[in-house]
């Protein structure tokens, strides 16, 4: 593995409207390994903690069955005027659980906010990696580039 990583910004969620209105837009989006598996996720510096889905989580062999739900604090996820509207993520129930993947050769273990809201994959993103990621690494936004690098910490 050749460090910095340099990516190339990918256009993922496909179906996703930028915000002049056209199909997706290109992402800082990276591919991640988890016990064979690879998951596309997104590098979001705006985000205080990784988010996902706990159907992702479930399809990627974790097991919820004995965590016990909170209720999120989650903001962002969805923006709509009805009060008390299901998909808020303050209406959602949540689970904290770690999720162990790597990134080249970097191991990385994160605590994940696993929402119970079934993933669309049409406009959901797989993984939201926040800035407990950055604690792995630096990363350079090269936004009119359309290239991010990561600049992994030192163990």
């Amino acid at each position: 593995m050749v460090w910095p990583l340099v990516i190339d910004y990918q256009e993922y969620p496909i179906n996703r409207h930028g915000s002049h209105g056209e199909l997706s837009s290109m992402r800082p989006v990276i591919d991640i390994r988890h016990e064979g598996m690879i998951i596309k996720a997104l590098v979001d510096s705006g985000a205080d903690r990784s988010v996902s889905f706990k159907q992702v989580g479930e399809v990627l062999g974790l097991d919820f069955t004995h965590d016990r739900s909170v209720v999120s604090n989650l903001y962002g996820l969805h923006r709509c005027d009805r009060e008390g509207c299901e998909l808020n993520p303050l209406c959602l129930k949540t689970y904290e659980k770690p999720l162990s993947f790597s990134v080249g050769d970097k191991q990385v273990v994160l605590p994940i906010s696993w929402i119970e809201r079934k993933f669309n994959v049409e406009t959901d993103f797989m993984l939201i990696l926040g800035r407990d990621f950055f604690s792995y690494f630096d990363i350079l936004f090269k936004q009119r580039d359309e290239q991010f690098a990561l600049f992994p910490h030192e163990a």
